[in-house]
């Protein structure tokens, strides 16, 4: 099956295409923004930034049907942020005027948990995702996004950690927040918050599985292929 990740780490996308940059799994999560900075330097170049890249003349809106149809299922993953997860229902029927449903929680197996690295196994969450809930996916206007406050990595990539990974094949995403509440030097006062940083990985799962969207070049968009951390994150808005 072919993998397609969370497009937030500056690498072009081609059949498996990677999440959020990674940093060493042994630094303390506080270091991570740190971390993040220094390899910016060895990380690949990114996309010229242009007037047609910033451009969203070519971007497919989504189409009315796709919206009307559209119904996503959350599921909560081991240990969650519930609150944030039930914000969400309300806060995608006001943008997009989507259905929503926050399922009941799923617990973490021995199998989707890498002991040694104390971190879930993406492919693994989404392999028990798709089990629990394929008979619901059998609607091809539904999509799931799993999430989770635990921290994550995907055993098929060479990675430390990732924000998400996503199967756009069964429409099955999942979301990790665990890294989501660091800090840095320069964040934009009261706008990076583990919240708003969570909906954005959120809203470009929904944009590419639901609507049918592309990755970006666009800094500004929330498709945006380039982010290497949580302040490129940061610098994406909420709209595609």
């Amino acid at each position: 099956m072919k993998r397609i990740v969370l497009a937030y780490v500056a690498l072009a996308f081609g059949v498996v295409s990677p999440a959020i940059a990674q940093e060493p799994q042994d630094q303390p999560l506080g270091d991570v923004a740190r971390q993040a900075r220094k390899d910016k330097s060895t990380a690949p170049a990114r996309p010229v930034v242009t007037d047609e890249t910033l451009s969203t003349k070519n971007q497919r809106a989504p189409g009315e049907a796709e919206v009307k149809n559209s119904v996503v299922y959350f599921v909560p993953v081991g240990s969650a942020p519930s609150s944030a997860i039930d914000s969400l229902g309300p806060y995608y029927k006001e943008k997009f005027g989507i259905q929503s449903v926050v399922l009941p929680a799923m617990e973490v197996s021995q199998s989707d948990f890498d002991t040694a690295r104390g971190q879930l196994i993406a492919e693994k969450v989404i392999e028990s995702l798709n089990r629990l809930h394929s008979e619901r996916l059998k609607n091809k206007s539904a999509i799931l996004i799993g999430i989770t406050g635990q921290d994550m990595y995907p055993r098929g990539q060479n990675w430390r950690f990732c924000f998400g990974w996503r199967e756009p094949d069964v429409k099955i995403a999942i979301v990790s927040t665990a890294r989501m509440s660091l800090h840095y030097d320069g964040e934009p006062a009261g706008q990076a918050n583990s919240t708003t940083r969570m909906r954005k990985v959120v809203t470009k799962d929904i944009g590419i599985m639901g609507f049918g969207m592309s990755p970006s070049h666009n800094p500004r968009s929330v498709l945006f292929d380039g982010i290497l951390g949580i302040e490129e994150l940061d610098q994406v808005s909420e709209n595609f």
